[in-house]
């Protein structure tokens, strides 16, 4: 037992040892709380280290399906038609792919996750590659402008004559609208009186579909077959425009929605028909319920011989419906017609605002 000064120092350690470690408690109260932190991290970080196979193998097979939802269409009608949320699609692969790159464990795994988003931005860059159609390079002349506006009104509008008055102002040479009944509405009659030719998609204007022109019509084809109200045939015009240098056809279009899945099939075919003959080289507008990358609009512009000069600019919803995000209205020419201008005009009451279209046209020879 020990005695003497080495007792005494004996008890002096353990006293400073014991001083010690309450002073590092008192100026280290969450030491052990911070322990449990760090005890759970690890465990959550094991757990997660563990499900990223798992999450890449999810995200590798989200990205394939969302990609072939969008590459099906090319081929499918039924499955173009959901085309028209490939902005929200393609991303949407694109995104998984990486994540699905970024996660795999194993080089192969990475590799395809790679690969998938390459795919995805490829396929992307493919769609939206059509949007810009350059305006030929050499115009002939003589040429004349040619300024139209296509509107799809809405026939319930509250705003019909503000609507009418801002379409009068600016000062236009052609208009189509869809989902008026000139000879039903009043409100019209400043138009009527303005553009003294008028057609619409059935004889004596009794169609939603309608060209009114400053310029006579040499001929002029009406394409509805028993429902101008656009719900069960085609609701469409052409009309032959004489500018007073040259003669332009001018189709105006109102397609009804894309669902159920293929719902404007036949309407589609039977507008390409009419682009092959009365409609060819010439103009196309209205609201295709549809939008400009997909297939079907695709195959419709080559029927026509024709190419997109409206972009991808949204036009519905408009106003309390909220802003713009998908581009159903839109506008197609010949190869010989030059677009000057495309605008977007403002909210008037539908929801669907109107284009403004600037072309110059070459004149006959």
């Amino acid at each position: 037992m020990a005695s003497g000064p080495g007792k005494h120092l004996s008890h002096i350690d353990a006293f400073l040892k014991s001083a010690m470690m309450q002073r590092t408690k008192a100026f280290h109260p969450y030491t052990a709380a911070q322990m449990a932190v760090g005890s759970r991290m690890k465990t959550t970080i094991r757990a997660t280290a563990a499900m990223l196979p798992i999450v890449a193998r999810g995200a590798q097979a989200a990205a394939l399906l969302l990609l072939l939802a969008s590459v099906t269409g090319a081929a499918a009608f039924r499955a173009d038609s959901l085309q028209i949320a490939a902005p929200a699609l393609v991303p949407a692969a694109a995104l998984l792919a990486l994540i699905a790159g970024g996660t795999a464990p194993s080089p192969g795994d990475r590799l395809l996750g790679w690969s998938w988003f390459a795919a995805a931005l490829a396929w992307g860059w493919a769609l939206a590659a059509p949007l810009q159609s350059p305006a030929p390079t050499h115009l002939p002349t003589p040429n004349t402008p040619f300024r139209m506006i296509s509107f799809n009104i809405y026939r319930d509008n509250a705003q019909v004559h503000e609507a009418v008055a801002w379409i009068l102002a600016q000062k236009p040479d052609a208009v189509v609208l869809l989902e008026a009944m000139p000879l039903d509405n009043s409100a019209f009659l400043p138009l009527t009186l303005e553009f003294p030719f008028v057609e619409a998609c059935a004889p004596q204007l009794r169609c939603s579909t309608t060209i009114f022109a400053r310029h006579p019509f040499a001929m002029a084809w009406h394409h509805a077959q028993g429902d101008p109200e656009n719900r069960k045939a085609l609701s469409a015009v052409t009309v032959l425009v004489n500018t007073g240098c040259a003669s332009v056809p001018i189709t105006a279009v109102h397609l009804s929605r894309p669902w159920p899945l293929g719902w404007q099939r036949q309407e589609l075919r039977t507008l390409a028909q009419v682009l092959r003959t009365e409609g060819r080289g010439g103009v196309l507008a209205g609201d295709f319920n549809s939008a400009p990358w997909t297939f079907a609009m695709r195959r419709l512009a080559r029927a026509g011989q024709l190419r997109l000069a409206s972009g991808a600019r949204p036009t519905w919803p408009s106003g309390t419906m909220g802003t713009p995000l998908l581009p159903l209205d839109q506008i197609y020419v010949g190869r010989a017609i030059a677009v000057r201008a495309v605008s977007r005009g403002p909210h008037l009451g539908s929801d669907h605002r109107p284009m403004v279209t600037d072309l110059t046209i070459p004149c006959e020879r």
